[in-house]
């Protein structure tokens, strides 16, 4: 597994007024007992580090989650938020990337800096990521996905999604970046670019007008090879609704 650190966005200050002061921002990324932490950067909430980190999965890792934390250099016990990645999930999609709003423990969302108002409170703090999960190296307990997107034949029941890449922008936006090699998504007519708002008539949008999580929205596309299912998307010309076969990932010759 891959994670590329890109950037962090909108961080809180500490203090008020003329005392108010900036944090040196560095970012971890934790897997079990594996760890590793970006350069730092110094008196800045927006920074960016273009930074790559390799971690070795083995059986043990499939129920964990990988952590991606936010911390001031010298305060990295006591982190400002994080973002957290089941890696079932991952394995199952792929690969993910884009902007995530980080959180406390408490799974609440951390509001940072704002350069306009020069206030704590008006941003999502936000951190971005581009992960990439495979199973290369020994079987999993979990379907093995052969290309982002896909999941191989489990023993049972035969699993896929749709082979697309996901990117969260702001306001907790799901859109299409990317496809892969292989991709149902675009075979039956999605596009870069296109917002997702709703599976098979459930809205991705909680009651509260956030995002639900993440691997919600996965599970939703997820299904039995040869199903269907139906994306109801936004894109510039208009919103449409979608009909995909889930299939699975060709064997390569």
């Amino acid at each position: 597994m891959t994670v590329d650190v890109v950037g962090v966005r909108n961080l809180p200050t500490i203090g008020r007024g003329d005392q108010q002061k900036m944090l040196d921002p560095i970012v971890l990324c934790i897997l079990g007992e594996q760890a590793y932490t970006t350069t730092p950067k110094f008196q800045t909430v927006n920074a960016t580090y273009n930074e790559r980190f390799s971690f070795n999965l083995t059986d043990r890792d499939v129920t964990k989650r990988l952590m991606i934390q936010v911390a001031s250099k010298g305060d990295e016990s006591n982190p400002i938020g994080q973002v957290n990645f089941p890696i079932k999930k991952l394995l199952q999609v792929g690969e993910v990337q884009g902007w995530y709003h980080i959180k406390d423990d408490q799974g609440l969302e951390i509001r940072g800096y704002d350069a306009k108002s020069g206030q704590n409170q008006a941003s999502h703090a936000a951190v971005k990521v581009h992960v990439r999960c495979s199973t290369d190296g020994g079987p999993r307990s979990a379907p093995a996905p052969t290309a982002a997107g896909y999941a191989a034949p489990a023993r049972e029941q035969p699993q896929a999604g749709i082979g697309v890449v996901w990117s969260v922008g702001d306001g907790n936006r799901l859109f299409v970046e990317t496809f892969a090699n292989v991709s149902a998504g675009a075979e039956f007519g999605m596009q870069q670019g296109d917002e997702l708002l709703a599976v098979d008539g459930r809205s991705i949008i909680d009651k509260n007008g956030a995002m639900i999580p993440f691997d919600e929205v996965v599970r939703m596309i997820t299904g039995p090879v040869g199903t269907q299912v139906q994306l109801h998307v936004r894109r510039a010309t208009g919103e449409q609704k979608i009909n995909v076969t889930r299939r699975s990932v060709p064997k390569a010759p």
